[in-house]
């Protein structure tokens, strides 16, 4: 399923009435995985051989930008959970 406007009003729903951190959890994971799939269009447009309308390096700081403000908006419990980080930033 595409990350879409309901997805996004499902998740802030979700993470709003959690009753367990697992719900919050659950919603950073749906976020992320959007964020992944907005970030794959660039490399199917190069692969496809369709041009790209910004250079790559654009694209880069987008995603890092995009990673910066997921993880700031994560909620706090989460943030500090060392359980739940993949990487450490």
């Amino acid at each position: 399923m595409p990350y879409s406007a309901y997805v996004e009003y499902t998740c802030q729903e979700l993470a709003d009435l959690a009753e367990q951190e697992s719900d919050l959890v659950l919603t950073s994971i749906v976020r992320l995985q959007g964020l992944v799939d907005s970030s794959l269009k660039y490399s199917t447009q190069r692969s496809s051989g369709e041009e790209p309308r910004a250079p790559p390096f654009m694209h880069v700081k987008l995603v890092q930008a995009n990673l910066l403000n997921f993880w700031t908006s994560l909620p706090a419990q989460i943030q500090e959970n060392r359980q739940y980080l993949l990487i450490s930033l």
